[in-house]
């Protein structure tokens, strides 16, 4: 959330906060995907049938 109001406060002459949001975007995109691939990991034997 905050990465996007960095990206539409921040202007083109500001490269700094551009470059910061655009940082925490991708930040955000891989935390997201580390996180799928923790949660599918830890259910991946009761998706399968084999828990307990």
């Amino acid at each position: 959330m905050i990465a996007i109001a960095v990206l539409l406060i921040a202007s083109n002459e500001y490269l700094f906060f551009t470059s910061l949001g655009f940082i925490l975007i991708y930040a955000a995109a891989f935390m997201s995907v580390w996180s799928m691939i923790h949660y599918l990991k830890q259910a991946w034997p009761q998706l399968m049938g084999n828990g307990d």
